[in-house]
């Protein structure tokens, strides 16, 4: 009789832990789905390639180009 009320509470608790998740990820889709509100006080300024130095180009891609392909995304080191 014991070992019934356990599998009974383990289910139900399963079943509340997934309706939560559902819950959460509504509320992620709802917030990330909003329109984008445009700010009339942000500058905004268009940079070409050239504008940057030469030597901060070369020293991204040196530092990014030994890590790219070896991590997933985000490197920690």
């Amino acid at each position: 009789m014991y070992r019934f009320w356990i599998k009974r509470l383990f289910l139900i608790v399963i079943f509340i832990f997934t309706a939560y998740l559902f819950y959460l990820n509504n509320i992620v889709k709802s917030q990330f789905s909003a329109e984008i509100k445009v700010s009339k006080n942000v500058t905004q300024v268009n940079y070409s390639f050239d504008d940057y130095p030469r030597e901060f180009v070369n020293m991204l891609l040196l530092v990014e180009d030994q890590s790219y392909f070896h991590h997933h995304g985000v490197d920690f080191k």
